[in-house]
């Protein structure tokens, strides 16, 4: 067996990182991703790089991860996984590292996202079934629990499909002598978020009336169930309720009449009703990033939005998206009232336009560029797209 290995993490509000520590001294420092990778992962990975003990040494004060060490310890196939807080290390190793350690807490602290808005996207991606494709099919990142005993009697398999990370959703609070290493957190903490109740058939009919006039005709944030309802989701989260495993928040999909079923059952059952579900070719595309267009729309509550994107009419025809092309989709434009936007996806940035910037930027996405535009206008549009250097900029 390989020698003893060291990860440096922190917690924040339950949620564990970790840190690009290295002591100058001679000991070997792992890096591990416990976002998107699951318990099952991480047990495959040390069990492959065989390693005699694998430590993780908390540069904070923790609540979770002791609790996460003993149930690794209990499915590990070998490696013994110890808990130690930094100042024991320190102690015990003499150690020295080769940046101030302070400096490196302060930049990891300055890089995190504020925590209560990564557990509000959290609950939106349970809420929606919209997940970030970074998360490999199958990673199980939320379950809401209607009964919290219910934790208990999941099956192994699905709890380690769980990463570290994951959150347990539950209405009320529980008892602590229920030992759960899971973040938990309460429904009503996220009682703020506006959803709307679509069916199936009412979401695809908004999709097409979207695709015809390039409004959407309500107000709400998101769209409950949207990926689930679509079939585009990838089983990344569970509604457990009166014992049964659900797909869906609103109890409408159901995997399972038992808590206890194994993962390779649920998975086996979720892939058949995704095939039923699947969303048809030409609508496939916009249906992938409608929720985009639905979040902005709500952002101006008070203004009606049209929006300008190759998915939809506008003054040229819509163009035909194949989901091969989303790679390449970057750019949108919207109308709120008199005031004209174009707005980057990848650097998230914002920039004010008029309406003839508008309509030739809309011409240059669709590939229907009118001969006689002037030329001079063509051009600096064609170097914002290209170039966008300000974060935020006013073309008149």
């Amino acid at each position: 067996m390989n020698s003893v290995i060291y990860n440096f993490v922190r917690e924040d509000s339950g949620i564990i990182q970790s840190i690009a520590i290295k002591p100058k001294k001679n000991v070997k420092v792992d890096y591990f991703d416990f976002d998107n990778n699951s318990i099952e992962d991480f047990l495959d990975y040390i069990d492959f790089m065989n390693y005699s003990t694998y430590i993780f040494v908390c540069i904070n004060t923790s609540y979770r991860l002791q609790k996460i060490i003993d149930f690794l310890n209990k499915n590990t196939r070998g490696t013994r996984i110890k808990y130690q807080q930094l100042d024991d290390f320190i102690k015990e190793h003499n150690a020295r590292f080769e940046k101030d350690i302070n400096q490196l807490l302060e930049k990891e602290k300055e890089k995190s996202n504020d925590v209560n808005l990564r557990f509000e996207n959290g609950y939106k991606a349970y809420l929606t079934g919209m997940y970030p494709d970074s998360i490999p099919s199958g990673v199980i990142k939320h379950i809401f629990l209607e009964d919290i005993s219910y934790f208990n009697k999941l099956d192994l398999s699905v709890l380690k499909s769980l990463s570290i990370n994951s959150c347990i959703y539950i209405n009320n609070d529980f008892e602590e002598n229920i030992e759960i290493f899971a973040i938990v957190k309460k429904i009503t903490d996220f009682n703020k978020i506006k959803k709307k109740f679509l069916s199936r058939e009412e979401i695809i009919t908004s999709l097409k009336d979207f695709v015809s006039s390039g409004i959407v005709e309500f107000k709400e944030s998101l769209i409950l169930d949207y990926f689930n309802l679509l079939g585009m989701s990838k089983l990344h989260s569970l509604t457990i309720s009166d014992g049964a495993i659900f797909l869906d928040c609103q109890k409408k999909i159901k995997l399972s009449n038992k808590v206890g079923v194994n993962k390779f059952n649920l998975q086996n059952i979720f892939s058949i009703l995704g095939e039923k579900l699947t969303t048809s070719k030409e609508l496939s595309a916009v249906a992938k990033v409608y929720p985009i267009f639905v979040a902005v729309n709500a952002s101006f509550n008070a203004y009606p939005v049209k929006f300008i994107t190759p998915f939809n009419r506008g003054k040229y025809l819509a163009k035909e998206m194949q989901n091969s092309d989303l790679a390449n989709f970057s750019w949108f434009g919207f109308k709120k009232g008199k005031e004209c936007f174009v707005f980057n996806l990848k650097n998230r940035r914002l920039f004010r336009v008029n309406n003839l910037f508008l309509d030739i930027f809309e011409g240059i996405i669709k590939n229907e560029v009118d001969n006689d535009i002037n030329q001079s206008v063509l051009r600096d549009v064609r170097r914002l797209l290209l170039e966008n250097e300000r974060s935020f900029t006013d073309i008149e």
